[in-house]
């Protein structure tokens, strides 16, 4: 009789071992699993936010250019411009965690810039932020572009725009 609950613990404890491990590996498995999506999801939306403010940017860029010229914005590019910035804010609704959360929302809805030259100053700085994040390489060289762009546009705007219609519609 002994030896019978002697076997059966001695097949008892192995077996209670082997569920509880299987219990634990299974949980762990599906945490860090949920996890890594996440952050894959946030890694996604992250680019999303940072393509989108690029095409904001863009938008912005034209809005800047009439200020610097002294005339008003074309209502077609303002459309654009209202349009964009709340597709961005959709999109960062959608991750719990950004630091430059705050930042973002100020630099597309604030009415405290004095110029909108500010705010294309604030806006590039949050891009070089956003791209260090994600791509350094493509941050760089499209800092390099606009910093050429702008520089055209100053110091010759009637050929930064023969130039610009050249390529864009």
């Amino acid at each position: 009789m002994w030896r019978l609950i002697l076997a059966s613990k001695d097949l008892i404890i192995p077996f209670a071992s082997g569920v509880v491990g299987a219990f634990v590996g299974g949980w762990a498995t599906i945490f860090f699993q949920r996890n890594t999506e996440r952050k894959r999801l946030a890694e996604k939306i992250l680019f999303n936010v940072y393509m989108m403010l690029m095409e904001l940017k863009g938008w912005h860029f034209w809005i800047t250019s009439a200020e610097i010229r002294g005339k008003e914005s074309d209502q077609r590019i303002l459309g654009e411009f209202q349009d964009k910035r709340w597709r961005v804010a959709d999109e960062m609704r959608k991750i719990d965690h950004l630091p430059e959360a705050r930042e973002i929302l100020r630099v597309m809805f604030s009415l405290t810039y004095k110029s909108e030259r500010e705010r294309a100053d604030e806006l590039d700085r949050l891009l070089d932020v956003l791209g260090k994040k994600l791509n350094r390489q493509y941050d760089q060289v499209m800092a390099e572009i606009t910093r050429e762009n702008r520089a055209l546009m100053v110091r010759d705007s009637d050929e930064f725009f023969f130039r610009q219609k050249r390529i864009q519609p």
